[in-house]
């Protein structure tokens, strides 16, 4: 079904589901960017007091990675949510609000062409589109991997 079959009344709630959609991602981008922070804070405060303390081991960098490692594992779960929050929204801004915008800036502008199936399936079966193991490279290439080369 695309959206010129749909009534002209469920307009107003695509938008606000729309609002809706954008407040959650931004919700799961701001646990990311917890763990990320928790990940560095622990990374200081043990570096920290490794360097303060002569007596202390240098096994200490190895407990070190292996939280650091744990806050990855956790990071990366929750990018996988993130990913598809983000999809989804990305499919409502492709197929509805683009040419919603693009149709009032011009008289005769494509007409809007959101595949609701599409986004009704995605709704009742969430999937994600990532790996575990693609989050996992893709947070560590773009955050971790600085954390586990600091000590």
């Amino acid at each position: 079904m695309k959206h010129t079959d749909f009534d002209a009344r469920y307009d107003g709630y695509l938008y606000h589901y729309y609002r809706a959609e954008v407040s959650r991602e931004t919700n799961w981008r701001n646990r990311l960017d917890v763990t990320t922070n928790w990940s560095i804070v622990v990374t200081a405060a043990i570096l920290s007091y490794m360097f303060g303390n002569e007596n202390v081991t240098h096994g200490v960098i190895v407990l070190n990675y292996l939280i650091v490692l744990f806050f990855l594992y956790i990071e990366s779960r929750r990018f996988r949510y993130h990913a598809m929050l983000k999809d989804r929204t990305r499919m409502i801004e492709t197929g509805l609000l683009s040419k919603v915008f693009y149709s009032l800036s011009t008289s005769t502008g494509p007409q809007p062409t959101l595949d609701l199936a599409a986004l009704a399936k995605n709704l009742e079966y969430p999937k994600t589109t990532m790996s575990k193991l693609e989050s996992i490279a893709w947070r560590l290439r773009r955050v971790y991997i600085f954390l586990l080369l600091t000590p």
